[in-house]
């Protein structure tokens, strides 16, 4: 990536994309009826790294860490939001402005209560944005893959939180955006789900899959808004994400509510919440 331009702890990169007509996200808008498929031939790709030899291989390369999961990525945001005496000017960029700050801050603090911290720590892949994985005919290829240790079930929350970033900010439309989200309620709520496979206590994991998309979500969605306004915003995704960061808020914010008061099953707070993300990827 190429350095575009930098202003205090803002970086502002090239991204260069990867055969993105060949992109698991470029598939997943040209077969929305094929969404589940898609990610269980992603998940079959990635199993063989799952293995204990498979960590102790990287744990012998390179000392892995929790700095690049989830939990630590939303952490340090949440301190630098609380820590910095006024908002940036960055918030004046978007539309809804300053009146936004006050909201992330109080969504940030509601996900962080709605779980205790996970002890477990497994081997999470990282770079699961959907622009990012080619689909090929053999199976799937991580073209920026970023191996660290974090929670259990990160992957899947990566990938969920990524995957609806992509619809929120380029916006295919909602029969597209619920036909994807209709694919991934069933992938993942199926008898025979990548939450079973490794967590016999599905609904249990499955919170902890909404958590974490949520932690992920707010801490991409913040990064967007502080943004100095004379900074470019040249990715379409991260565009999109800040003009509609208020339909963002609401899909982090109802998974919040749900997990602190206990509505409903997982599942169908999945389903809530992936239905607010088919309502904000209107065209």
């Amino acid at each position: 990536s190429r350095i575009l331009a930098h202003r205090g702890p803002v970086t502002v990169l090239e991204r260069v994309p990867h055969h993105d007509e060949r992109s698991l996200a470029a598939a997943l808008v040209r077969q929305p009826g094929n969404t589940g498929a898609l990610l269980g031939r992603l998940w079959s790709t990635l199993a063989p790294l799952r293995t204990c030899a498979a960590v102790h291989r990287l744990d012998a390369v390179a000392p892995l860490d929790e700095r690049h999961s989830i939990r630590a990525r939303f952490d340090r945001a949440r301190s630098a939001l609380h820590g910095s005496a006024r908002p940036t000017d960055g918030w004046t960029r978007w539309r809804a402005g300053l009146s936004l700050r006050p909201r992330v801050e109080h969504v940030a603090v509601r996900v962080g209560l709605a779980g205790p911290p996970v002890g477990e720590i497994v081997l999470a892949h990282g770079g699961l944005d959907p622009r990012d994985i080619v689909v090929r005919s053999q199976g799937m290829i991580l073209t920026d893959p970023r191996p660290h240790l974090a929670a259990p079930h990160a992957d899947l929350a990566m990938l969920f939180s990524r995957i609806t970033h992509h619809l929120i900010g380029t916006r295919p439309g909602t029969t597209i955006a619920d036909a994807v989200c209709t694919g991934i309620h069933g992938w993942v709520t199926a008898s025979t789900n990548p939450l079973n496979s490794t967590d016999g206590h599905s609904d249990s994991a499955l919170r902890q899959v909404l958590r974490l998309w949520a932690m992920d979500t707010l801490t991409v969605v913040g990064d967007v808004l502080v943004l100095p306004p004379d900074l470019p915003v040249l990715d379409e995704t991260r565009r999109g994400l800040g003009e509609r960061a208020t339909d963002v808020l609401d899909v982090t914010e109802r998974i919040a509510h749900a997990l602190l008061q206990g509505d409903g099953s997982p599942r169908t707070q999945l389903a809530d919440a992936l239905a607010l993300v088919a309502h904000a990827a209107r065209a």
